[in-house]
Order: structure tokens, then C-alpha cells, then sequence
């Protein structure tokens, strides 16, 4: 019988340095730095409380960040349990009951849709609220991403409800301009920063100043900020942010927003280029028996939107059948602005 490890056979496939183990999307993983970053991450989930045996659930898409964490897990000796970002707020429920999973480690979203609200009725609570796990007894720690936590056999004080938590031990995190670069105080949105010995040293095929600041911290591609006591309020993604009239827009922040007007279903937000200037249009699908038009939407959005951020062309669909969508079943941002400009 061999006497190889997985954490053995992962250092020695690192030595394969800059050839590259995974592709996901424009995201490449080398060989190197999978082992480097999936070291770095089990060092931080064993200082969190997983071990041999833990049993983990998982919930990322097809991304680096999931081989990375699925590669920590295994040199921990801890049992990984993928879950489908497909799945729904009961199966997840089910999944992680049936497994008697002890962890749960997810990425906030995923190509435009919000998972921490799909978590939260999965879990049967509020993320940040009072604990109410009877489904889930064996259940102690939720994690969003790979660097910031709130456990859950702790109360996050009520007006930190929605933030992620705190970041990792051994995880600093800061919030600079994505344009300027400047370190932003408390409370102001920005380019999401990550330092500490748990960040890996470079990506392969770029430049170190194209990956790192030149203090050396590297640019997670998030957006967020950070309040007074430290905690982390995830805004999205950077390549998901657009400029108004020279404002930043996110649509996520939009279709939150959308989807908090009466009568409102679901809404899906992206940008369009209309007569050479850029704007925001909205897909929406309305509640059962519930009669709005554009001129409502748009009056109820402008209660709850900057003006630049109200949606310019707007489409009320029947049902998320009408919704574009891509081979993997994910919103395709082309064809929502192709139907939104039709």
C-alpha cells in the first residue's frame, strides 16, 4: 500500500510550479500556487476548528476558489461535501441535514445571484440573527468566501445583520479606491484588499504589480467596505460595476432594490449602451395576480434608487421562463440586454 498523503502528493504536483492545473472562466490555477494557497487556507480553517472527519458542505460555481478550498479541505483529512449553486434553499437544507454537516463554507454570490439569501432559508434563520438550527443540530460555523466569518454558535449583533463578519484569522483586510488606489475609511465602498501569510505569492503569466499593490496586498475583484468594528459588507463584484453619469452602479444593488418594491418577484438589472450613452434596464416578473407597469416601477424605484441608478428601459416577463439563459442555466448577460434593448 502507498504510503503518500493527499497533502504529499499535493506538494509534490506543486512542484510542477507555473503549469496550469485548473481553468475556470478567464481564472487560471497553476499547479504552484494550488499548492501554496490551499496550504496557506487549511493552516486558517484548522485555526477555525475543522480537523480530521470534520464534515464540510461547500457551495461555490465552477471557480479556482472552489479547487482551492476542496484541495485545504482534503490535506485536512475533513470530508468535503459540494453542494450545486443550482440547488435550491430546501435541498441545501436537506444536504446539509442528511450529512450532519458541522461546516458550511460559501461564496456570497455567484454570476449574479445572491446565495446568502438562499442560505439563509436553507438554515432556516437569519444569517446574523438569534440562532434557530433545530434541522441542523450538528451545524456550528458558516463561512462566506475564503476570507471573512461570523460563527454560528455565537449572536452577531443585530445592526451588523447582513455584513459577512470579520475576516480569518491570520486574514487582514482593507477597502481602497479601485481607482486611485487610496485607502478608504470606514463605511466607504471600494476595492476589496486581502494581506497576510495566507495570500498566495503571484499568479502565473503575470506581472507582480499587475496582481499585488506595490505594499504588497492583493485586489480579491470585490467590492465592499468595512465599518468601525471591522466587519465586511460585500457589495459585489468589480467587473460587475458600471459608471452612470460618472457614478458607480452596481446591478446587484439595483435588483435588491427592485425586488423590494410590492408586487415584485424577482428582477434581473444589467447595463446597455442606448443612443451611445450607458444606462441600467431591468427584466422584471411580478408576483401572482399583481398589476404593475413601467411608469409604477420606475416611480417605486426612484423612492429607493439614486436617479442615474433608476432603470431607463425596463421588460415585465411572465415568468423566469423568459429569463435568458446560458448552457449552465445562469442569466446570460448578453441576451438579457439583447431582450432588454429588443
Amino acid at each position: 500500500m502507498s504510503e503518500d498523503t493527499i497533502a504529499s502528493v499535493i506538494r509534490a504536483q506543486g512542484r510542477l510550479g507555473d503549469r496550469v492545473f485548473v481553468t475556470a472562466d478567464a481564472d487560471r490555477l497553476t499547479y504552484g500556487a494550488a499548492e501554496l494557497r490551499s496550504r496557506k487556507l487549511a493552516s486558517a480553517l484548522m485555526d477555525e476548528g475543522i480537523g480530521r472527519g470534520s464534515r464540510v458542505a461547500m457551495l461555490f460555481g465552477n471557480s479556482t476558489d472552489f479547487a482551492v478550498c476542496f484541495l485545504a479541505l482534503s490535506r485536512i483529512g475533513a470530508i468535503a461535501m459540494p453542494i450545486s449553486t443550482l440547488s435550491t434553499a430546501p435541498e441545501i437544507g436537506g444536504m446539509l441535514a442528511n450529512a450532519d454537516a458541522e461546516f458550511f463554507i460559501a461564496t456570497p454570490s455567484y454570476r449574479g445571484r445572491d446565495l446568502r439569501e438562499v442560505v439563509a432559508a436553507a438554515v432556516d434563520r437569519d444569517l446574523a440573527g438569534t440562532l434557530l438550527l433545530p434541522r441542523l443540530p450538528i451545524l456550528r460555523r458558516l463561512w462566506f468566501g475564503t476570507y471573512s466569518i461570523w460563527p454560528l454558535d455565537r449572536d452577531m449583533p443585530e445592526n451588523k445583520w447582513g455584513s459577512i463578519g470579520k475576516p480569518l484569522s491570520g486574514m487582514k483586510v482593507r477597502i481602497a479606491d479601485p481607482d486611485s488606489g487610496e485607502i478608504l475609511a470606514p463605511g466607504e465602498t471600494g476595492s476589496v484588499q486581502l494581506g497576510g501569510h495566507n495570500i498566495l505569492r503571484g499568479i502565473c503569466g503575470r506581472e507582480r504589480e499587475e496582481v499585488f499593490t506595490r505594499d504588497g496586498w492583493y485586489d480579491a475583484g470585490d467590492m465592499g467596505s468595512l465599518d468601525v468594528d471591522g466587519f465586511l459588507w460585500f457589495a459585489g463584484r468589480r467587473d460587475d460595476m458600471v459608471k452612470i453619469s460618472g457614478a458607480t452602479v452596481y446591478p446587484s444593488e439595483v435588483e435588491a432594490a427592485l425586488q423590494a418594491i410590492p408586487g415584485v418577484a424577482r428582477a434581473f438589472a444589467t447595463d446597455l449602451l442606448v443612443n451611445g450613452r450607458l444606462t441600467i434596464g431591468a427584466a422584471v416578473i411580478l408576483e401572482k395576480g399583481i398589476a404593475l407597469d413601467e411608469a409604477s416601477l420606475a416611480a417605486s424605484a426612484k423612492e429607493r434608487l439614486s436617479a442615474f441608478k433608476v432603470p431607463s428601459r425596463w421588460k415585465i416577463l411572465g415568468s423566469l421562463d423568459g429569463v435568458p439563459r446560458n448552457a449552465s442555466d445562469k442569466v446570460d448577460k448578453a441576451g438579457l440586454q439583447a431582450l432588454l434593448l429588443g
